[in-house]
Parts: structure tokens; C-alpha cells; sequence
């Protein structure tokens, strides 16, 4: 039963109002700040304490000084009690290190209010950070705060927006500016400026692969040997980057494994990739780190690997092949400028166009000193703002053109189909042999209007390519190669005698 305190004596006497928390203690009526109330009377002490333990018994009652706590010390535990995936717990730290905590460092829970978190948000636009980004910051910001008045911290979160109000601009999805996509040729243009940037046909071969799939980036980086089976692709694990340079061997997005089908020119492309990265077995990936054994996998199986490097052994260079690419240094070094003709800023150098040099076609970079001097010309875009996750949307739109069936078109980029079409609708043979058919078709078109474009290519399997398309044009079935072929030199066919045993 809730009572009155009395402190000191004659007139410096006070009172606090004490009233019980239904767990065996009995706290102090305090005010915001976290200070004991003083009252005057014993009356008022009494009717203070009751009223909070009304509140107790309808469990409405939060304790003042639990606001106290500055966002730093409540995130720093917050953060350690989730249990998410890698990715996305270094996306956390990412966010809540460089965006969250130099704002709200020292505030205390209850002074992050919504007006503080509405002129923060604000404050992040006029900085000129993405719409997108500024979702994802106030997104992590909104579960933190949830949890904490979950958890009886906070009355209330103050991230979350009343329905109807705020900014309309930016809120809808479908409103959102339009993601760039390519047609096959440029597709296959990217692909081949990708090549000559890189120097190796790997790098051609996982843009075509990545264009003519709609794999992911991960499935693909983490794609092995044993699961191409020619005329069919199983996606079984993908490999994620992490924050500390490390990988993961883990399923798919949404455990979305699935059988990929192929036509039979990728068939070919994943077959020469094959023959030309063997390499030896190994029972670790070099990209493995003695210092971090917690993401470990096997090595040697791999399909696509990194660009060779050099690398530091026993005080000499020595060149290496790097396990893997990662998603940032693909797309700025490679990717990017052979979309964009422009290498993207990064400090101390400005965005700058490739230089190059005009024979042989479409140009060949021009690196070291007064390399600018030395260029004749730059590329122009193919599209820009293009990035590899984007060449999953042109896939899909690809499928949407040449009228692909939904249930199809979702298994292929490993979706989920809702609704009662997904029930009652089912994948084909003939529906698989269809988008076969719609696929190559397109190849075959983006190669027709590359060999108007010029002949040939500084890329060696896309020369065999060109060589063989022309070839079969002109009928001359004797310079036709095949597709997995190493040698960069086309022989023509002659008759020989027999061996005989």
C-alpha cells in the first residue's frame, strides 16, 4: 500500500510518496529529471504515491529515470541481443557508427523527440544524402527506439510518423525515379568494355552471365563448379562480404534456391570459363584469414575469381589471383566506367573520363604517366546510373518483353509468386524451351548488331564470337569454333588420313 515519507524536521520537513512496484520493492514518485518530489504535506505524498500505483496495476507505469539513458550506452546493448545475419548486423553497426551516433552520442532516450528526429532527417537531406539512404538511417534509428519503448524506456517512439503526415514526395515506391536498364546490345557492350578494363575474358563472360540470368551478385561470385551442369545452373549459396573483409558462405536471399536454365551459347561461355580457371584444389579459399576464423570455406571451385594482383611475400611482389570480387571495387574500377565512360570520384582524384586509344576497337585504356596526352578518345555511355544489380531488372524485363509466363519469370530470379495465379499456375517444358528460344534469340541479335558495328574485338572469346556469327552468315562452316574453345586463333577445317591401328 502506497504511503508517505517523512524527511527532515520543523520547518525543513518534506515528504516523498513511496508506493510498491508489484516486484517486492518500493520506489520514489520521481519527476522527469530523475529527482525525488518533495512535497509539503503528508496529503499530497499519499495521493502522489497512489496514483502511481494505479498506474502499476494497470501496468501503465514507466519509470522516469529509464530515460535517463544516453542512446550510447542503450544501442551498444541493443545491438549485441540481435540475432540477424551477418550482412545485416554489419549494415547495423555501419549505420548506427557513422550516421546515428555522431548525432545522438550523448542524448538521453527521452530527449530524442519527434521534433528532434524530423530536423535531423531534414538536416540529412540538405547534406544531399539519397532518399533511399535517408529511409534506411531512420529505418534502423525507428527499431532501436521501438525496442526501447518495448522495454519501457520511452512511453512512446518517436521515429515512428502518424499516418497521412510528413513529406508525400519520395514516400511511394512507384513514384520513385526510374531504374536504368539495356537492351542486349548494350549488354553485350558492357560486357566487352568490361573485359578490356579488366584485361581477361573472365570478366566478359560474368556480365554476360549476370545480364542473360538474372543471378544475384553473391550467387554468382559464390557459383562452384560442381553445380553448372551445362544446360542448367543450381543456385545453392551465394557469398557475402562483410564488413571486415571476410566472406560468407551462406543460402540465398530468402533461401531462394533454385535450377537456372541456360542456352546453349552460356552454356558454352561457362564451359570455356571453366577450362580456363583451373586451378589447383584447395581445402581453404585464399580469401580465408588466420586472424578471423569465423567465416572460412572451401576453396578451388570456384567459377568466377578475382583480377590478379600483387601481393607482399618475403619482401617481394609476388602476383596472386584475388579470391574474390567484391561488390564496391567490381563496380567503381570495372564496372561503372565501362557503363558510364567515366571513372567515378574517389579521393584525392575527380570523376574523369576513360582515356583511351582508338585502334584496336572500340579502344584500348591508356594507363601511366601523361596518359591523358596519350589518348585519342573516351567512351560514351552506355547508361547511365546502370549498376550490376540492375542488369537483374533488365533480365526481368527482358522476360516481360518476349511475354514470359509470371510463375516462370519469379523462379528464375528466385521470387516468390502470391496470389491464387501462384497456386493454380504451373512451370512448363514448354514454357522453359520458350524463354530458351527468347534468350538466344536476343544473344544472336546483340552479335548481328555488334559485327555491324566492326568486325572484330580486342576481347578474345568475343572475336571467336563475332568470327563464328560471320562465318555462319556468309555459310562458311569452316571457320566456325567452338564456343569453349581456347584458342584465340581461328583454323579453318581441312581433310586428313585416317590413323589406322
Amino acid at each position: 500500500m502506497a504511503y508517505a515519507e517523512k524527511r527532515g524536521k520543523g520547518s525543513n520537513a518534506y515528504y516523498l510518496a513511496r508506493f510498491s512496484d508489484g516486484n517486492g520493492k518500493w520506489p520514489t514518485v520521481k519527476d522527469g529529471r530523475g529527482a525525488a518530489i518533495r512535497y509539503r504535506t503528508k496529503r499530497e505524498a499519499e495521493q502522489a504515491a497512489n496514483d502511481e500505483e494505479a498506474k502499476v496495476r494497470g501496468r501503465t507505469w514507466r519509470d522516469p529515470a529509464a530515460g535517463q539513458e544516453t542512446f550510447t550506452a542503450y544501442v551498444n546493448g541493443w545491438y549485441a541481443r540481435q540475432d540477424l545475419s551477418p550482412r545485416t548486423m554489419g549494415n547495423y553497426r555501419l549505420t548506427i557508427e557513422t550516421i546515428l551516433l555522431p548525432e545522438f552520442e550523448t542524448d538521453p532516450l527521452r530527449n530524442i523527440t519527434t521534433v528532434r528526429v524530423t530536423e535531423w532527417e531534414r538536416r540529412l537531406r540538405t547534406a544531399g544524402y539519397a532518399e533511399e539512404s535517408i529511409r534506411t538511417y531512420r529505418g534502423v534509428l525507428h527499431v532501436s527506439m521501438g525496442d526501447a519503448a518495448t522495454e519501457g524506456k520511452i512511453d512512446v517512439n518517436p521515429v515512428t510518423r502518424p499516418r497521412g503526415r510528413g513529406r508525400r514526395a519520395g514516400k511511394a515506391k512507384h513514384r520513385r525515379p526510374e531504374k536504368p536498364v539495356v537492351d542486349p546490345l548494350g549488354a553485350l557492350l558492357l560486357a566487352e568494355r568490361c573485359a578490356i578494363l579488366s584485361g581477361r575474358d573472365d570478366e566478359f563472360i560474368l556480365v554476360v552471365t549476370k545480364a542473360w540470368t538474372g543471378a544475384r551478385w553473391g550467387e554468382l561470385v559464390g557459383l562452384e563448379r560442381p553445380y553448372f551442369r551445362m544446360s542448367k545452373l543450381r543456385i545453392e549459396h551465394q557469398l557475402e562480404e562483410l564488413d571486415d573483409s571476410t566472406w560468407l558462405k551462406c543460402p540465398p536471399k530468402e533461401d531462394s534456391r533454385r535450377t537456372i536454365d541456360l542456352p546453349p551459347f552460356l552454356s558454352g561461355l561457362l564451359s570455356r570459363q571453366i577450362k580456363a580457371t583451373q586451378a589447383e584444389r584447395a581445402q581453404v579459399c585464399p580469401c580465408y584469414r588466420p586472424q578471423r576464423p569465423t567465416a572460412p570455406h572451401a576453396g578451388g571451385g570456384y567459377i568466377f575469381t578475382g583480377r590478379t594482383t600483387r601481393r607482399r611475400v618475403d619482401k617481394r611482389l609476388t602476383p596472386v589471383t584475388a579470391a574474390h570480387w567484391r561488390r564496391s571495387g567490381f563496380e567503381s574500377m570495372i564496372f561503372k566506367p565501362a557503363a558510364e565512360g567515366w571513372y567515378p570520384k574517389k579521393a584525392p582524384l575527380p570523376r574523369r573520363p576513360v582515356p583511351l586509344l582508338a585502334d584496336p576497337f572500340p579502344g584500348t585504356p591508356v594507363r601511366g604517366r601523361n596518359y591523358v596526352e596519350r589518348s585519342d578518345w573516351c567512351w560514351t555511355a552506355i547508361r547511365d546510373g546502370l549498376t550490376p544489380h540492375l542488369l537483374r531488372h533488365t533480365h526481368r524485363t527482358w522476360m516481360t518483353e518476349d511475354r514470359i509466363p509470371e510463375i516462370l519469370a519469379h523462379e528464375r530470379l528466385g521470387h516468390e509468386m502470391g496470389g491464387i495465379a501462384a497456386r493454380y499456375t504451373h512451370v512448363t517444358d514448354a514454357m522453359r524451351a520458350e524463354l530458351i528460344e527468347a534468350l538466344t534469340q536476343r544473344w544472336n541479335s546483340a552479335l548481328d548488331a555488334r559485327l555491324r558495328m566492326h568486325p572484330h574485338s580486342p576481347v578474345a572469346v568475343l572475336e571467336e564470337l563475332l568470327t563464328a556469327r560471320a562465318a555462319k552468315k556468309e555459310g562458311d562452316d569452316r571457320k566456325i569454333v567452338p564456343q569453349d574453345s581456347h584458342n584465340p586463333r581461328v583454323v579453318g577445317l581441312r581433310p586428313r588420313p585416317r590413323k589406322r591401328a
